[in-house]
């Protein structure tokens, strides 16, 4: 094993260098890869790059894994066992190899061929969705679910384990106290990471590049206010979105030629993962770790309906308490209990208290654990997306 590391290490960096300058899309992506994981060298070859999209794509790899450190997310990379046939049935095949259990697999689909039988999450994704009409989202308490229309729109910038797209061309007028209203053009779009990372939540995104499709340059400008971004039909709650404004009148011909951005996402550093066995005998359960106190105050389950009150204190500052569908109420195989009441308030800055209701509802096992996990350290790194002729609709 030293062995073949050291020859790894000592690979002329040089030539993925070249490919990172000049090579094919998937060459560059190859090369953002090994160069990321060198030390100075790679750094230094990066910094050599003549192509500055490609060089902020690598060096924010780069940096990406030294902030990260053992918690840097490499992507999840399948082979399918199942590559033809009912598409429900290679979805569900894909989410095995990525270690997801699926809540539901009742989407009747259509037989098709892929002609992918191995890769990232997101690329074998993208031609299933597209081919089978349907797509994989995470619904609440960490459960995934087949559901249909591929995600709602083909249109995705794929950047190793992130997901982002492009939905929707806004044109709007504000009412206001100017004389005439004023107006404002917009891009919305939404990002994702797959199963195995998870973004926190999501900073002020920017443009580096944006043309019309007759070559018009157009440049982003303040966002006066945020139109409406409900287009998450099916709750993946690894969705977040964001937009940007763009200049006025930039897209009168409804056709872009390229868009090129970044946007900050927040991920999770460090976390303390609590693991609850839970008892109903009327008494509490604590639970402390790290500087974290976990008190069951209450517990009950009766008629395959579970409730529980949680609380949650800090003696730090800075840490993310869990969402409440973050919560999860597991039976000894694993599946997670669903929720349907869910409340939470927080009692200062380093306190936060739960009230959530679960249903058993697929015959499951008796509940064997409540599982959560608290934040407590946080990196900020970008994640890039580009776009090329594209029609809006």
């Amino acid at each position: 094993m030293k062995l073949i590391l050291l020859l790894f290490l000592l690979q002329d960096p040089f030539s993925w260098g070249d490919r990172l300058s000049s090579g094919s899309e998937r060459e560059r992506w190859e090369a953002v890869e090994h160069l990321s994981k060198l030390g100075e060298d790679g750094a230094e070859e990066i910094e050599r790059c003549s192509d500055p999209w490609w060089k902020g794509i690598a060096l924010a790899e780069w940096t990406a894994r030294r902030k990260a450190g053992k918690s840097y997310p490499e992507p999840i990379r399948v082979e399918l066992g199942v590559w033809s046939g009912e598409g429900a049935r290679i979805a569900g095949d894909l989410a095995e190899k990525a270690g997801i259990t699926l809540e539901r697999r009742s989407l009747v689909s259509a037989e098709i061929v892929l002609k992918r039988k191995e890769g990232s999450w997101f690329e074998i994704l993208k031609e299933l969705g597209a081919k089978a009409e349907l797509d994989i989202v995470e619904g609440m308490g960490g459960t995934y679910r087949i559901v249909p229309g591929n995600g709602g729109t083909p249109i995705r910038s794929l950047s190793r384990n992130y997901e982002v797209r492009l939905e929707s061309f806004i044109r709007s007028t504000h009412t206001s106290f100017q004389s005439p209203p004023s107006g404002q053009t917009s891009l919305q779009f939404s990002i994702r990471s797959d199963p195995r990372n998870r973004i926190l939540s999501i900073k002020d995104p920017s443009l580096a590049r944006g043309f019309s499709s007759p070559g018009r340059e157009f440049k982003q400008v303040p966002l006066r206010s945020r139109s409406d971004l409900a287009r998450n039909r099916y709750r993946d709650v690894a969705l977040h979105s964001f937009e940007i404004a763009i200049t006025p009148g930039a897209l009168a011909e409804r056709k872009i030629g390229l868009v090129r951005g970044f946007v900050p996402v927040v991920l999770p550093l460090k976390s303390v993962l609590f693991e609850v066995t839970p008892r109903f005998d009327g008494e509490s359960i604590r639970m402390e770790k790290d500087g974290i106190t976990a008190v069951v105050e209450d517990l009950s389950y009766r008629n395959r309906r579970l409730s529980l009150s949680l609380s949650l204190h800090s003696s730090q500052a800075g840490v993310l308490f869990p969402e409440e569908d973050r919560i999860q109420v597991l039976d000894d195989a694993g599946f997670s209990y669903r929720s349907y009441k869910r409340s939470s308030r927080s009692e200062g800055p380093s306190e936060r208290k739960y009230e959530i209701t679960y249903l058993n509802v697929n015959n499951q096992g008796d509940p064997k654990k409540i599982s959560f996990s608290v934040v407590t350290e946080t990196y900020v790194r970008p994640v890039y997306f580009s776009f090329q002729d594209v029609l809006i609709e």
